[in-house]
C-alpha cells in the first residue's frame, strides 16, 4: 500500500515528537551558597531558553591493516561539539546578571572574595558535580518546570556531565528590528548520557551489548 502521507505510517504510533517538547534545566550547575539562594539562578534560565543544540555523537577511529585491507577499530569516544543554549532575555536583564557573575566565577575569578555582590564559588569549584539536562517531552504544553511530578511526560534525558560555561555570544541591537534581546552561551562538557524515562516505548541500557528486548 502506497503511502499518501509520512504521517501515513505504522512508525508513527504515537504523535511524533515536535522540535519545540523540549526543555533545559540548569538547577544542578549552581551550588547553595551561603549568601544567595542560588537555586533561583537555575530557575531562571531554565525558563528563558529558547533553544539548544543536541551535541553529535564521535568516536576515534583507529586505523590499521589487516588481511590486505586498511581496517578501522573504535577508539576512544570524544566531545564532538559544545552545548550551545540561547536566552531570551526579560525587562530586568535577569539572564544577563546570571550569565556574566557565572563567567566570573568560572573563568575571571582567581580568589574568593567574602562580603561582595555576586555569586562567587572558586574557591570550592567542582566541576565534577555540575551537570546540565536536556529533557524531551511527549508533544504537551504543560512543561516539566511547571508540573508537581518532575518526571511527567519526559521520554528522554540528555545528561551533560562537568559543565564549565566559557563562552557569551556577542548580542545585535538594532532600532530597525522589534525582536527581544537573546543571549547565547555555550558550555563545555566532559561526555554526555542518553537514557529513556519511563514513558517511553524503549529503554536504552546501559550495558555492553544491544538489547532488542527493550
Amino acid at each position: 500500500m502506497a503511502l499518501n502521507s509520512i504521517w501515513n505510517n505504522s512508525f508513527y504510533n504515537h504523535t511524533p515528537i515536535p522540535k519545540w517538547s523540549f526543555e533545559v534545566d540548569f538547577t544542578q550547575m549552581f551550588i547553595q551558597d551561603r549568601n544567595i539562594n542560588v537555586e533561583k539562578y537555575g530557575d531562571y534560565l531554565n525558563k528563558a531558553v529558547v533553544s539548544c543544540s543536541w551535541p553529535a555523537r564521535e568516536a576515534q577511529l583507529i586505523e590499521t591493516w589487516y588481511a590486505g585491507i586498511n581496517s578501522k577499530f573504535p577508539g576512544r569516544a570524544t566531545t564532538a561539539k559544545d552545548l550551545v543554549v540561547t536566552f531570551n532575555e526579560n525587562s530586568t536583564m535577569r539572564v544577563t546578571k546570571i550569565l556574566e557573575e557565572l563567567f566570573h566565577a568560572e573563568i575571571n575569578c582567581d580568589s574568593y572574595f567574602t562580603d561582595q555582590e555576586g555569586y562567587a564559588f572558586n574557591n570550592e569549584f567542582n566541576k565534577t558535580s555540575r551537570i546540565i539536562r536536556v529533557l524531551i517531552h511527549k508533544p504537551n504544553p504543560i512543561m516539566n518546570h511547571n508540573e508537581s511530578d518532575k518526571n511527567a511526560n519526559i521520554v528522554a534525558e540528555l545528561t551533560f556531565h562537568n559543565c564549565i560555561m566559557y563562552k557569551i555570544d556577542e548580542t545585535d541591537l538594532s532600532y530597525e528590528s522589534d525582536e527581544v534581546i537573546k543571549k547565547t552561551a555555550t558550555f563545555s562538557f566532559d561526555y554526555m548520557t542518553v537514557k529513556s524515562n519511563k514513558e517511553s516505548d524503549t529503554k536504552i541500557n546501559n550495558t555492553c551489548k544491544i538489547d532488542s528486548n527493550k
